[in-house]
């Protein structure tokens, strides 16, 4: 059994998503969408994947479109 309790959503979840929650939570607060885009992150990162090209540059334009948001 994995220590990650998340584990059920690896197989769909990956940084790609990033984008996405982004258009779904703009509309809150500064504050909650800055922790669900640390769960992102750390999600991401704990499992230390090696994030493709691509991810890598999605990542970067979220957090580009996160600072515009600001």
């Amino acid at each position: 059994m994995r220590e990650n309790s998340l584990f059920l959503l690896e197989p769909w979840f990956t940084p790609r998503l990033l984008p996405f929650l982004f258009i779904l939570f703009h509309n809150f607060s500064f504050l909650s969408f800055f922790e669900i885009g640390t769960f992102v992150l750390n999600y991401t990162f704990r499992e230390k994947r090696k994030a493709r090209f691509l991810d890598s540059k999605i990542i970067s334009k979220s957090i580009y479109l996160f600072q515009i948001h600001l």
